[in-house]
């Protein structure tokens, strides 16, 4: 059903329906913008596309047209607003699994960790460039929903590639865990001697280690069954195929030298190597192992780029025209001319003094002959 979500903005409509309608609208316009950054891609390479209407379907167009009411993150929270209030008024006790694990699948996929981010440890309980506490609350929230009912990977729809997504989502996390823990390391051997300067790793690092084996035992689990049920699809429609964690256990294969050149650098392998997964064909989850998120925070950061972009030249373009840096131009002009100028000031000066000399010999001159 393209276009506006109808279902979801008759307020006189179930709530389930409303929210099933949020969700899928969202999914749509996922969608569209992983086509319209593909389409972009493939025109930058000089690619001709058979089919280009990925970025002018009714979906796109409604959601463009009323973004601040149709916006995936506006849609997805509305829809985990409308299954809350679901399950409060239901009298029944069954649970929507499958909702709920697309709601907070999504939840973790539209959220910018760019804007939220903060240098320093304040609000957030953990501090990854990449992630924010919320975002790995709803991945882990969702693995452990598809953890515990396997069988909605045979579900219709998106559920099977989103717990793929949500699985790759969870490598990136491990590696940016990883990458971490290996820093203050370094730090630490650095300090090591000078015995003045406190070690903070273990207090800092405590609630670090505690998530990252949180997330390694969810990321193990639930690759463990996609890999299972990915082998009995047929390969068109398979997701990702998830690699193995490179530096634990049997699967570290570093040799010698590239142990020394790594303590030598202090320059860490990832966690999980992500070069070795085999990358889903669909352009929506090519994303996520690429850029390490989804097509619509992806567009959005382009675009915030293009802006700054855009606003870094007008602002160069207005320091060159203004006053100020004329009138520096023209110091500067003077400072480079100063030496020219007291040298033509020097000629001047012996020039005037050559004529008064003059004037006062013709007017003794004259008074002599007057006084005849």
């Amino acid at each position: 059903m393209q276009g506006s979500p109808q279902i979801f903005l008759n307020n006189e409509a179930n709530l389930l329906s409303r929210s099933i309608d949020a969700l899928s609208c969202a999914i749509r316009s996922c969608c569209d913008f992983a086509n319209m950054q593909y389409e972009q891609l493939a025109k930058a390479s000089g690619i001709e596309l058979d089919n280009t209407s990925g970025s002018t379907t009714p979906t796109f167009t409604a959601v463009m047209a009323n973004e601040d009411e149709l916006c995936s993150r506006n849609l997805i929270l509305s829809a985990k607003t409308l299954l809350d209030q679901h399950s409060i008024i239901s009298a029944t006790r069954t649970k929507n699994y499958g909702l709920t694990f697309i709601a907070c699948a999504m939840s973790a996929f539209i959220e910018d960790s760019s804007e939220s981010y903060l240098p320093v440890s304040g609000n957030d309980e953990f501090n990854f460039p990449q992630f924010t506490t919320l975002q790995i609350k709803n991945l882990l929230s969702s693995c452990d929903i598809i953890i515990q009912h396997p069988l909605l990977l045979c579900s219709p729809g998106p559920v099977y590639h989103m717990a793929g997504n949500v699985a790759i989502m969870l490598c990136h996390l491990l590696n940016e865990i990883y990458s971490k823990w290996h820093t203050y390391d370094a730090k630490d051997e650095e300090n090591d001697d000078n015995s003045s300067t406190p070690s903070n790793h273990s207090t800092n690092n405590a609630a670090d280690s505690r998530l990252f084996e949180e997330t390694l035992d969810s990321y193990i689990s639930i690759r463990n069954i996609l890999h299972k049920y990915r082998k009995s699809l047929p390969v068109k429609l398979r997701c990702h195929g998830l690699p193995r964690p490179s530096g634990l256990g049997l699967y570290n294969n570093k040799d010698e030298s590239t142990k020394k050149e790594e303590s030598n650098t202090h320059i860490q392998k990832s966690f999980i190597d992500m070069e070795e997964t085999l990358v889903c064909p669909c352009r929506g989850c090519q994303g996520f192992v690429l850029r390490g998120c989804s097509p619509c925070v992806a567009a959005e950061r382009v675009a915030k780029a293009t802006r700054q972009k855009k606003s870094g030249q007008e602002d160069r373009n207005r320091d060159d025209n203004s006053p100020l840096r004329i009138s520096r131009d023209g110091d500067e002009f003077r400072q480079k001319m100063g030496g020219r100028e007291s040298s033509s000031q020097r000629e001047n000066s012996d020039t005037d003094d050559e004529l008064l000399n003059l004037i006062s010999l013709i007017m003794n001159t004259n008074g002599m002959n007057t006084s005849h």
